[in-house]
């Protein structure tokens, strides 16, 4: 964990530091303070992972320069015999070497999760960089001479929280399309992916260093070239990321991507003697009135790839010590299970799938529009035939039409109205920004710009960062490796799809290394996860319901409609009926109060 403070005018000095380390309880983290002119940082280490303090800071004593690198680079060999450096450099001395020959064009060159700052005392100027995707998270904020900022995204919304209103707008989340740039505390910002921060000259800009949006389609590419350039790619992603000074575990499930990446960094793994495969599916839990099993097809993935599967095992008994910690495991409660399956399994490293579904293993959306509009008739017909009218005009309707007018299916409009009911006015209008992002396009290309603008694949990343360094656990996601990002934005969406199955990358690389019908299975949501979740927020929500007096006092839950919530409790108590969404809301609602309770220090 990073935290620091860098002073506009080097004049002033350091009298009242805003962070103490003696709030630090933990003996498993250790402090390091350390001042260079302007700049007083703190650098948090966690003895599980295998960092010191030469991992993190550079300094150059003549010519004044500090370098500190929170993270890491993945592309430091192919750096070094790119440039003619030697092997024995580190990732900091790399750094080093490509600022003082491009300046703060050198980010370009970079490829990895970090923070990045560079401060040059001789003339005072100050950048900081965040990776492209944000894997890693900064938070700053500006005051009156002086310039906060940290890793910890909630350490210091809470450390700048003043007894005006907490912003929940981030966590209306739960509820509604939201703001997910925003942090709870109003003057605290997120440096956003792909962007520097600079001061210079008394003056501070942000620039963005990324955009892959200038990338064009590349119309000469061809299906065998796709498959293996990005297979080629995915290998690389992973084999870069694999550090073996760490004991390493994955994700595991049915899907696409977890099965690739969990199997493919098993054979990264191979000298590892015991590798484990993580999944959120309950270990303990039955439904009979279920499509499939997610478990037996997590079972078959690991039993082919020598890997031992770990399910997770929760119920209601366990939701008040994990809704407490809220703050730190905002709502991942499978994942919190997970952190702790790792400690006991001495797994520092943890790779995950997520960001797939957004990119290399994008399923239908946006295909047809692509196969429409660049007149790709043949393929278009052959995947949506006339001889199924009804499918066809829900395909011309829903996926195609609407989303190009910037318009909502009445159906989403419906979920979106539910979710929302016990919002007051005006916290329950979606945040039309994100709305727009995640679901309307024109082309399979706009819907990957937009999950990559909409912000929750960062929204999760840095979470799962900070609750992850707390418990000693790094997580990893070669998917979001930017090299696939971009290949995928020039490819024409008629080379991702075969017949009528897309997402035909990660079926191409799991031939071989995923069961059969794990690789041609079409698959939403796991039933046993999303039953288990049902039957947790029926069993403590009837708790919950005697604790609403308690959340109607909470003055910080001011955007919540206890009138309407408190008549439909009592009309589902008197009938007797199930109403899932009460159950959920009311969950969500006491997820909310503990936040608050926690964030104020009650």
């Amino acid at each position: 964990m990073l935290i620091g403070e860098f002073l506009f005018h080097r004049s002033r000095k350091f009298e009242n530091k805003f962070f103490d380390k003696n709030l630090i309880t933990s003996n498993l983290i250790e402090c390091f303070e350390h001042d260079f002119f302007s700049i007083n940082f703190y650098l948090l280490f966690h003895k599980n992972l295998p960092y010191t303090k030469k991992d993190f800071i550079k300094v150059d004593s003549e010519r004044k320069i500090i370098i500190i690198k929170y993270g890491n680079i993945y592309n430091h060999d192919l750096l070094k015999k790119q440039n003619c450096l030697s092997e024995e450099l580190t990732e900091l001395e790399v750094i080093d070497f490509l600022f003082f020959l491009k300046g703060e064009n050198f980010i370009q060159e970079l490829n990895g999760d970090f923070i990045i700052i560079i401060y040059e005392a001789e003339i005072n100027k100050l950048y900081v960089f965040r990776d492209c995707v944000g894997v890693y998270p900064l938070v700053f904020s500006i005051k009156k001479d002086s310039l906060v900022f940290s890793t910890d995204f909630i350490f210091l919304c809470k450390e700048l929280q003043e007894k005006s209103e907490i912003n929940f707008e981030p966590l209306l989340s739960e509820f509604r399309f939201a703001d997910l740039k925003q942090t709870v505390n109003s003057s605290v910002k997120k440096l956003l992916p792909g962007h520097f921060f600079k001061y210079e000259d008394s003056e501070i800009s942000i620039k963005k260093y990324w955009e892959p949006e200038k990338i064009k389609v590349d119309k000469n590419l061809s299906y065998d070239q796709v498959m293996n350039d990005l297979r080629a790619l995915v290998h690389d992603a992973l084999h870069i990321r694999s550090d073996k000074q760490f004991k390493a575990a994955a994700h595991v499930s049915s899907g696409l991507d977890s099965g690739v990446v969990s199997a493919l960094v098993r054979k990264e793994y191979k000298d590892q003697s015991e590798f484990f495969g993580y999944s959120w599916s309950p270990e303990s839990f039955s439904n009979k009135n279920i499509e499939f099993d997610e478990r037996e097809l997590v079972k078959e993935v690991c039993q082919l790839n020598d890997i031992s599967p770990v399910f997770v095992n929760f119920d209601s008994r366990d939701y008040e010590g994990l809704s407490k910690n809220y703050i730190r495991n905002f709502g991942y409660f499978a994942e919190e299970k997970i952190l702790e399956h790792a400690k006991n399994n001495n797994v520092n490293l943890i790779f995950s799938g997520w960001g797939g579904d957004e990119f290399i293993s994008k399923g239908e959306r946006g295909i047809n529009s692509d196969l429409l509009f660049t007149f790709k008739i043949r393929e278009f017909f052959k995947r949506n035939p006339i001889k199924k009218p009804k499918q066809f005009l829900k395909v011309l309707l829903y996926d195609i039409f609407l989303p190009m007018i910037n318009s909502t299916n009445p159906n989403q409009k419906k979920v979106h109205k539910e979710w929302a009911r016990y919002l007051k006015s005006p916290y329950n209008r979606q945040h039309y920004p994100s709305v727009k992002k995640f679901l309307y396009y024109r082309s399979r290309r706009d819907l990957h710009l937009g999950f990559l603008y909409h912000y929750h694949i960062p929204e999760r990343t840095e979470k799962w960062h900070v609750n992850g360094f707390l418990n000693g656990v790094e997580y990893r996601y070669p998917l979001l490796d930017y090299r696939i990002i971009e290949y995928l934005l020039k490819v024409p969406s008629e080379l991702l799809i075969k017949g009528e199955f897309s997402r035909m990358v990660l079926r191409e690389i799991g031939n071989g290394i995923l069961p059969e019908r794990v690789r041609w299975l079409r698959k939403g949501i796991d039933p046993i996860i999303a039953s288990h979740f049902v039957k947790l927020n029926q069993d403590v929500s009837k708790s919950l319901i005697n604790k609403l007096k308690i959340f109607r006092e909470n003055k910080d839950l001011y955007f919540i409609d206890f009138d309407l919530l408190e008549k439909d409790t009592y009309e589902c108590e008197i009938s007797n009926k199930t109403d899932e969404g009460l159950y959920q809301n009311l969950t969500v609602i006491d997820l909310l109060h503990e936040f608050s309770k926690r964030y104020r220090g009650k």
